[in-house]
């Protein structure tokens, strides 16, 4: 019994100690952390990587372990010196430590907000986001057969086995190609849901939202303040990389649609898919109609309805493409701005 009693008390000991080291490091040697992260990023890409304050904390999470940081940015230099690569406002995670001590690792939630990314090609082909520094250190891996590959993967288990929740909050990205003429700008995404896995079955629910998108083309500008959203739920079979897409939405400006059907990928791919548009009006597919070649309908009377179904189905690979079908419907459909003494009629 005195042995046990011991044996408790020691454990007591080492237990409190510990807690003391995991509150008191962080705390003692944050500056020193700090520093030597910047360094080590810093010397390992041709920009400026910089960072606010960060926290790390177990206790107040327990049992999860949580991580926090903001104001992560990348800076380029030359040639596109002072430019702003990415800026995350703040991003945070809680893994769940019980879980990895069962062998799978779940993260609790994951976020990330007010994120920037502008990437940028000049005229000769240099885009901004090659910052890599090469490494002449780095050995050339050997070649890899499809057979040990396959073996590695039976026994290797999966690294994230959940995501419980996460978001993704006032994300602005700029995409500006001076070689191909292209700019393509969204502004305003944000998206939530969940990714749960058990053995090799997979839900994911997933649920987005964009303000506007802009997309020019040779000068030509084919999106203007283009607003989407999802509502997107897969239930996923990884052993046999099947997908089935239940009754999801996508809403494209004013224009409704609806997928649902499967996708497999175990030798070339498979499809059974179906498109739908729901409960549309003529006037929701005259939205995605490029201003270039439509004037902005305020203002414009419209009747009429749309409707639209297409299927995808059969195999595709080296041999073969899978059939497809469209059946899409205008009716009774009208259309007449107030400037304009004359109408469209009976399309």
């Amino acid at each position: 019994m005195k042995i046990i009693k011991k044996i408790v008390k020691y454990f007591l000991i080492l237990f409190f100690l510990l807690i003391t080291v995991l509150i008191a490091v962080p705390l003692i040697f944050k500056s020193q952390i700090v520093d030597q992260v910047k360094q080590i990023s810093n010397e390992s890409v041709n920009a400026k990587i910089d960072f606010g304050d960060f926290n790390l904390s177990l206790i107040s999470s327990f049992p999860d372990f949580s991580f926090d940081i903001n104001n992560v940015s990348v800076i380029n230099i030359e040639p596109f010196d002072g430019d702003t690569l990415a800026h995350i406002g703040n991003l945070n995670f809680e893994l769940d430590l019980m879980s990895v001590i069962g062998g799978k690792y779940v993260i609790s939630s994951f976020n990330i907000s007010d994120f920037t990314a502008n990437a940028k090609v000049l005229k000769d082909g240099k885009a901004n986001w090659d910052i890599a520094i090469d490494d002449s250190t780095v050995v050339e891996e050997e070649d890899v057969s499809d057979e040990e590959l396959a073996n590695e993967g039976e026994i290797s288990s999966p690294f994230i086995a959940g995501l419980e929740s996460f978001s993704i909050s006032n994300v602005n990205l700029s995409y500006v190609d001076l070689e191909s003429e292209m700019v393509a700008i969204i502004k305003g995404f944000n998206q939530s849901g969940s990714i749960h896995m058990v053995d090799d079955s997979t839900e994911i629910d997933i649920k987005t939202g964009i303000e506007s998108i802009l997309f020019d083309l040779d000068g030509e500008r084919l999106a203007n303040n283009m607003k989407v959203e999802s509502d997107i739920k897969i239930a996923a079979d990884l052993s046999k990389m099947a997908f089935n897409f239940k009754e999801n939405l996508i809403k494209l400006n004013e224009l409704n649609l609806g997928v649902n059907g499967q996708m497999e990928m175990p030798d070339g791919m498979f499809f059974d898919l179906t498109l739908s548009a729901k409960d549309n009006k003529f006037r929701d597919v005259l939205s995605l109609i490029p201003v270039s070649y439509l004037s902005d309908l305020e203002g414009a009377e419209t009747k009429g309805d749309f409707d639209l179904t297409a299927h995808l189905k059969g195999k595709m690979d080296d041999d073969n493409l899978p059939g497809f079908d469209v059946d899409f419907s205008v009716n009774n459909a009208y259309l007449h701005y107030p400037d304009l003494p004359e109408s469209v009629e009976n399309i």
